[in-house]
Order: structure tokens, then sequence, then C-alpha cells
């Protein structure tokens, strides 16, 4: 899986991921929660933590520093204001950073457009923060509700964002592609004005044919 086909029509790549592992979490809901603001569509990569202390954007400053291509960052951001804005969002960009996805609010919405990279946030303020404390930096932190490890995998879209354990990645992304070429099929005989035959099959059949894919556990769930 790569940003390429997340960034793909016609399937659900977060919904896929979550199938394919009960130790992936979801971050929030896309509709209560943490959604996209500005960007494309969606991003996978590699989780560059920061926690800060109320009011202030220190460790998301911080933070910036610390991402290489590929690298996600993700805050939780306590208080009013926002600690993150265009230039960061540039300077993020700049760096081959993948995605932020912070727990609070952003601001500077054009400016961050512009850059291109996809912002998650909880809200939009004209209001900043200033670097008042240090706060922390590569530490789990909890993002919507939800832990969040350094070095964890991260995968967002339109639905929402997951994160994937590092030990589960794997086999969590390969039970992913298998199930996001199951529906695949299924998604393009319907556009094409043709039944798959999974319409017709019982709830059995149906659990057959993803039996390779679907891995056995009990369904993840999504903190609010």
């Amino acid at each position: 899986m790569n940003n390429e086909s997340i960034n793909s029509t016609g399937s659900n790549r977060t919904s896929s991921v979550l199938s394919g592992c009960a130790a992936v979490r979801c971050v929030g809901e896309a509709r209560r929660g943490t959604t996209r603001v500005s960007g494309k569509i969606g991003f996978c990569g590699w989780a560059v933590t920061a926690i800060e202390d109320y009011g202030s954007s220190a460790a998301v400053r911080a933070a910036a520093r610390l991402i290489e291509e590929g690298g996600v960052l993700l805050a939780t951001t306590p208080g009013e204001g926002a600690a993150l804005g265009e230039n960061l969002a540039a300077e993020i960009a700049r760096r081959g950073g993948a995605g932020v996805v912070i727990d609070g609010p952003v601001r500077d919405l054009q400016g961050m457009t512009k850059v291109g990279m996809p912002i998650y946030a909880n809200s939009l303020t004209a209001l900043g923060k200033r670097p008042l404390n240090a706060g922390a930096l590569d530490i789990p932190i909890l993002v919507g509700g939800t832990i969040v490890f350094p070095g964890d995998y991260v995968v967002a879209d339109d639905d929402g964002v997951v994160v994937i354990p590092q030990r589960e990645l794997d086999e969590t992304l390969m039970r992913a592609d298998q199930i996001m070429n199951l529906e695949g099929e299924i998604y393009r005989a319907s556009l094409a004005g043709e039944e798959h035959p999974i319409h017709g099959m019982s709830d059995d059949e149906i659990t057959a044919m993803f039996a390779n894919a679907w891995k056995v556990h009990t369904k993840p769930s999504c903190t609010e």
C-alpha cells in the first residue's frame, strides 16, 4: 500500500486496513472528530509524535524538525488556538512529510491548501499559539482518544485515520491489499452493470470468500 493506491478511487483504504487486523487503531470518526481540512485525499507514513503543554506550540515546532521523508506528524494540542499554520505546514512538506494529524485546531487554511500536503485536524481557527513551553516529543500520545506510538504506521483517507503497530504492519497491509482487490472486483462489476456473484451468496459463503484476508478477531472499535 502506498500513497498512490490510497488516493485512487473506488475503495475504502482505511476500512480495508481496519478489517485486516484487530490491533489496528482508528483515530476518531471522520464526521465526529479528526477530518481532512486541506490537501489531497490521503497518505501513509511513519508517526512522529508530539504533545503540547496547554496553550503552547513549541512541541509541534520541534517535531517539525524531526520529520524526514515519509514521516507523519501526529500531535495533541490542548487549549485554545492553533499550533500549526501555513508556515509549519510548508516546512514539514519541504522535509518530505507525508501528512499531519492534529488533535486540536489549525489555521491559515488558504496557505495550507497551497502547500498541498494532507492535513487532518479537529477544527479551524484564526487564533494562534506561542512557543511557551517545551511539551514532549517521540512519546506515546492520545490522538482523538486513540493511543499512538512513535514509529506506528499511519494510513489516512476521507473516511479517517488509522494507526498500525509496527509488529503488525506486514501482515495487516497484506490482508488489506487482499480485501481491496476483492472489494474492487465487486465495485467494478456493479459500475459495469454486472451482478457480482457475491450478491447471491449466503453470509457463510461470503465469509469463506474473504477467509484469507479477514483475520479472525473481535471488531476493532473507533473512539469518538
